[in-house]
């Protein structure tokens, strides 16, 4: 039998529940997108993963942007890294890190 549009909201909405009660519980909450499906379907099987992506999209702690994957020197975000120079001009410096002004 189809569910009229009023019978989708319902269902939807009592799908939403069970996803935010599996997702927000402190002792098992909180985990992947994976995790939490399987969680959730082992309430009510008719849970499909789009819902929990979608749900778990819409949550404003979710990561944002996702981590580069690649060896870049760009961070994630600022003051994330720093990158500094350091350079011993002293007389106390040693022959490799001492200023050139010795060897004239």
């Amino acid at each position: 039998m189809p569910l009229d549009a009023t019978g989708k909201a319902e269902e939807f909405k009592q799908h939403e529940a069970v996803i935010r009660k599996v997702y927000y519980d402190v002792k098992i909450g909180f985990g992947s997108i994976a995790k939490t499906i399987k969680q959730v379907q082992a309430i009510n099987p008719s849970i499909r993963r789009s819902e929990v992506e979608a749900f778990l999209a819409k949550q404003e702690h979710r990561q944002a942007k996702a981590r580069r994957k690649d060896n870049s020197y760009v961070a994630f975000g600022p003051r994330e890294q720093f990158q500094v120079d350091l350079a011993d001009f002293g007389l106390t410096g040693t022959y490799r890190y001492a200023c050139h002004r010795h060897l004239h």
